[in-house]
């Protein structure tokens, strides 16, 4: 009688201590109690809750499921998908690497962030009997830049048309870069009449 006792919970991992039941009460802990007669006390623990936080520009993540909160050791699959004209790069913050769609499980609360670049692409251009020049002049080309192609003729020959992945004969002709694209531009030899 008299006794005092110290009661600590330490809840298994991915548990919360809530609060006594029984001969104690509140959520106090440690707990000293007196022993003043025979006590019978429960700690009640809870699965903890965690909050999972996806972002990414120039793209989305979509969580299956996807939840305002997860419960300890759920799993959630994530899978990045990047906005026309973009790829995907990899996963940063609590979830890293270049698989997608990935798998975390929850443990705490996690912020996971996806990373996109801008697709580039090639313009070859072939131009059998003259000259075609290409404004800006590189190498490769972001996704939705624009690019002006001309073909120079000399007096020899003419400027029929494009072929390839473009057409018309519209010259200079301006184009979009969506993808790779291989554009012929076709000149014929000058053809003169001779009436005597």
């Amino acid at each position: 009688h008299g006794t005092e006792v110290i009661l600590e919970v330490i809840p298994d991992p991915g548990y919360n201590f809530v609060g006594f039941s029984g001969n104690a009460s509140g959520s106090t802990n440690p707990l000293t109690i007196t022993m003043d007669s025979d006590k019978s006390i429960t700690p009640n623990c809870q699965i903890g809750t965690y909050t999972l936080t996806t972002s990414g520009s120039n793209g989305t993540i979509q969580k299956v499921p996807d939840q305002a909160s997860y419960t300890y050791d759920s799993t959630v699959t994530l899978t990045a998908t990047p906005d026309e004209g973009y790829h995907f790069v990899n996963f940063a913050g609590d979830s890293t690497g270049s698989v997608n769609p990935t798998t975390i499980t929850i443990d705490n609360n996690k912020n996971v962030s996806a990373n996109f670049a801008i697709n580039t692409y090639t313009l070859n251009l072939v131009s059998p009997n003259c000259n075609v020049t290409k404004t800006p002049d590189k190498t490769s080309y972001d996704h939705g830049e624009t690019v002006t192609i001309t073909a120079v003729t000399n007096d020899e020959y003419k400027f029929v048309g494009w072929s390839g992945d473009l057409t018309g004969s519209v010259n200079p002709a301006v184009i979009i870069m969506d993808g790779d694209k291989s554009i012929i531009a076709n000149c014929q030899k000058n053809n003169y009449s001779l009436t005597i």
